[in-house]
């Protein structure tokens, strides 16, 4: 369990960083990410700073996922599961 909860944690942040350098750039990158009893296909994903990335997900694991994107304090607060639940939009 904590496992999934760091690969997904580190596949959010690597989105969040990708997302910060997309303005200014035309030529976009469209990457699938499957989510598929835990594990995420691909694992990492690397795009030049300032090139556009568009993410579709597909969530192909019997259990709900989140994506959440934000900065290291927005991950550290659903890193380990401490909440119990959230609305909406995460704080």
């Amino acid at each position: 369990m904590r496992a999934r909860r760091q690969s997904w944690g580190v596949a959010v942040l690597g989105a969040a960083m990708l997302m910060g350098g997309c303005a200014g750039a035309s030529a976009s990158t469209t990457v699938e990410i499957v989510a598929r009893y835990s594990s995420f296909e691909p694992s990492s994903v690397t795009v030049a700073a300032g090139r556009p990335i568009h993410f579709v997900l597909r969530n192909e694991d019997p259990i709900d996922h989140e994506w959440i994107v934000g900065d290291e304090a927005v991950h550290a607060a659903h890193r380990n599961g401490t909440e119990p639940a959230h609305g909406e939009r995460p704080t």
